[in-house]
């Protein structure tokens, strides 16, 4: 028997030239005061925060332009301190996952008046966030399409999440002509996110037969489609293409969570640097091996899909993707020791998203699979 539940109600606009559907739907709804959230430098210097704010006239606009590259507790007080006494009708937001991160943790926390902290004490927080209308200007990190945000607490060295089923946006615009302007290195960091996000949904305690096959969709959709974007990134098809398998790994996770790679990966971003891309790609080879044992009939049908003989054959293309795509496949290439381990693998199962592997490695499994990657 089978037995489950989906529920996703973010609408999805997707295309080329999506974008000019924005005013359109904040008509359709009715929204006027609008909180249009930006990064810092890029939207501008492009010359996209003019053209949004033009496109949504006569509506009454306020632009926040200071959202760090990667979203801080110290970042996301002010942003809550400097608003504390506007309201909105709708946030849109336009930049990559910390922007969208940023929105959705701003839209719970001033609505309810409370920061940061009193949130993750556990306040019940019974006001409804703002809507918001979502716009990535990056590939991978699929926050417009997920319930949470990430906080990166830079002193105490910790990964905080805000949840709340709430916080799914009620619109994403999902624009490839956005893509083709990344840069290689923001392009093959968001596709190994993503296709972190696809295969740790595929291999979830949590999975359900339509994540399932959104993972594997997009696990086939990414693999065949990182190199040749990142040898072109003018390459329209290939950028949709890429596009479309972020989409489907968005909708797999938001099922089930990320795993094992994600709850190690975390370390090596607070520790020693480490863009999250790169943090949870360089994990994916390793646990590709060691969870087939425990999923044989799941990835027959993945194995098939992508043409590939065995778990080793799929793990050995992901690593030459990672070459060809000037990545790291080494912990050691990432300046860690085998000193590091101990504190790498306590932190990760520190994190409840390590419990979701079909196989829950002890701290001494871990450990052994980690020093194989030194």
């Amino acid at each position: 028997m089978i037995d489950f539940i989906h529920f996703h109600p973010t609408k999805v606009i997707f295309g080329f030239d999506s974008l000019k559907k924005l005013k359109y739907e904040l008509d359709l709804f009715g929204f006027e005061k609008i909180l249009l959230v930006t990064g810092k430098h890029s939207m501008k210097k492009m010359g996209i925060t003019d053209k949004v704010i033009n496109m949504l006239s006569p509506l009454e606009v306020f632009l926040y332009d200071r959202i760090d590259k990667d979203l801080n507790s110290e970042n996301l007080q002010k942003m809550i301190f400097d608003l504390k006494d506007l309201d909105f009708d709708v946030i849109i937001a336009l930049g990559g996952g910390s922007v969208i991160d940023a929105c959705k943790s701003f839209s719970i926390l001033h609505t309810n008046k409370i920061d940061l902290y009193q949130y993750l004490s556990g306040y019940k927080a019974v006001q409804m966030p703002i809507p918001i209308i979502a716009i990535p200007t990056t590939c991978g990190t699929s926050s417009e399409l997920t319930k949470w945000a990430t906080i990166w607490d830079l002193t105490q060295k910790r990964k905080f999440s805000i949840s709340d089923v709430r916080l799914y946006p009620k619109i994403s615009i999902i624009d490839p002509n956005f893509f083709l302007s990344l840069s290689k290195l923001q392009t093959v960091l968001g596709a190994f996110d993503a296709l972190s996000h696809a295969f740790e949904s595929f291999w979830s305690l949590n999975s359900t037969p339509l994540s399932e096959e959104f993972a594997s969709q997009a696990i086939d959709l990414i693999m065949n489609n990182i190199e040749p974007v990142f040898l072109d990134g003018n390459d329209a098809e290939g950028r949709i293409k890429l596009a479309l398998g972020v989409l489907y790994s968005g909708y797999a996770f938001s099922q089930t969570k990320t795993g094992i790679c994600h709850a190690l990966s975390y370390y090596l971003t607070l520790n020693h640097g480490v863009r999250h891309g790169q943090a949870v790609g360089v994990f994916l080879p390793v646990f590709v091996r060691s969870n087939y044992p425990y999923l044989k009939s799941r990835y027959s049908v993945l194995l098939n899909k992508l043409k590939l003989s065995n778990a080793d054959t799929l793990a050995a293309r992901i690593d030459d993707l990672m070459l060809k795509c000037d990545m790291k496949t080494r912990l050691g290439e990432l300046n860690v020791q085998k000193e590091d381990l101990d504190h790498l693998v306590s932190s990760a199962l520190t994190y409840d998203r390590s419990k979701y592997n079909p196989k829950q490695f002890s701290q001494s499994e871990l450990k052994v699979i980690l020093e194989s990657m030194l």
